[in-house]
């Protein structure tokens, strides 16, 4: 008689948790890239109450008697499709238009960087006080200076100098013949010292301190910072790099494209107007082909054997799970990777009709189990009225 009290019982804590996850992507609706999820059911423990017969000559064979338990849950099931559009025109508002996730740094537990990564979809960035591309949680943003191999590129975060001090060596004609960076609080003297120490001599020498007035983001995740002269830095694959590496580009506003020193044309009318080094103060301070080398210009992506195994954190991020299989980094647009959308942010998937749609099933096989257990109640106080 109390078997029917416990399966009931279990429709009630199955319907329930449905009601649960419907609850939460209802609350998400309006979460940035948030993605919906469903609940399944399965049946419990099926009790046996006469087993199945073989037929024989002259009885026909029987069928078993059964008895379910009840349910239980058998998946909640996240729906990865793809969300809409939302248009911001934020510059550094990113919109991944396929698969792939963004990868961000998990701060330490004393607020330190740590090396473990976390993952998002959820784009929209801001640069810092420190010039750091960060979440709005204040978690960076992990970005790559190489475009190559199928593990993790780089741990390094995007971080864009707030300040430059650029000094263009000009010779007779005024024509640049090299262009050095350093950090604002370089001066004439240390510009000097760089061109002495590698035999540049140029006729006269352009210094001007520059603030950074704005980031943009291509659609395979490089980075443009605009500075107030009107120069840029961008990234470019590196010509002269055995692997495929990216270097560090600069881009005057006098309109000459050129890039950091090529070899191949060092000597050549080609090195007019390159990008000669960097000073101390900046990310390294090299002369040869990649100038800022180490410095990440450019955003990196991941994606995932099964990237429904991943595990939800707070604050719009996921997390490997021993399901989530293997991982494989890349830039936006390379192998399986989405493209990136500027200006844009990726919405909810949620749709609330058919949430509405599942609260009515899931409110009303939560009703009828109760009715059941008042039914099983009734029935037993029957039974007992009965006795007395």
């Amino acid at each position: 008689m109390s078997q029917g009290l416990f399966t009931a019982a279990s429709g009630i804590r199955a319907n329930q948790v449905s009601i649960d996850v419907i609850s939460n992507n209802i609350a998400n609706v309006n979460t940035l890239a948030f993605k919906g999820s469903k609940t399944n059911f399965a049946t419990a423990f099926t009790q046996t109450l006469k087993g199945a017969s073989t037929p024989s000559i002259a009885f026909g064979g029987v069928n078993p008697i059964q008895r379910g338990t009840g349910t239980q849950l058998s998946e909640i099931a996240v729906n990865n499709s793809q969300g809409g559009t939302q248009f911001t025109g934020r510059s550094t508002d990113l919109l991944i238009n396929g698969e792939g996730y963004f990868v961000v740094q998990n701060p330490g537990s004393t607020g330190a960087a740590s090396d473990s990564n976390s993952f998002t979809r959820a784009g929209n960035f801001n640069t810092d006080s420190a010039g750091n591309l960060v979440t709005a949680t204040g978690s960076r943003v992990v970005g790559t200076s190489t475009v190559n191999g199928a593990t993790s590129l780089t741990t390094d975060t995007i971080k864009v100098p707030l300040k430059l001090t650029i000094a263009k060596f000009l010779d007779s004609n005024n024509l640049i013949t090299g262009t050095v960076l350093g950090s604002d609080a370089a001066v004439a003297g240390d510009f000097s010292a760089y061109a002495t120490a590698n035999g540049l001599t140029p006729t006269s020498t352009r210094i001007a301190t520059v603030d950074l007035t704005n980031v943009s983001i291509a659609t395979n995740g490089t980075l443009t910072a605009t500075y107030s002269n009107g120069d840029r830095l961008t990234v470019r694959n590196n010509p002269d790099a055995t692997t495929n590496s990216t270097e560090i580009l600069h881009v005057p506003v006098e309109g000459n494209n050129f890039a950091a020193i090529n070899t191949t044309a060092i000597g050549t009318a080609g090195r007019v107007g390159q990008l000669s080094g960097a000073l101390a103060g900046l990310t390294s301070n090299q002369t040869s082909v990649n100038p800022m080398l180490g410095a990440s210009f450019q955003l990196q992506m991941a994606t995932f054997t099964n990237k429904n195994g991943l595990e939800a954190s707070a604050n719009n991020t996921l997390a490997e799970s021993a399901n989530s299989g293997e991982v494989s980094y890349g830039t936006p647009g390379s192998g399986s990777r989405g493209s990136l959308l500027a200006g844009s942010l990726e919405s909810s998937n949620v749709d609330l009709a058919n949430e509405f749609t599942n609260l009515v099933v899931a409110q009303r096989g939560l009703e009828a189990n109760s009715k059941i257990i008042k039914a099983q109640s009734e029935a037993m106080q029957t039974i007992l009225n009965a006795v007395q």
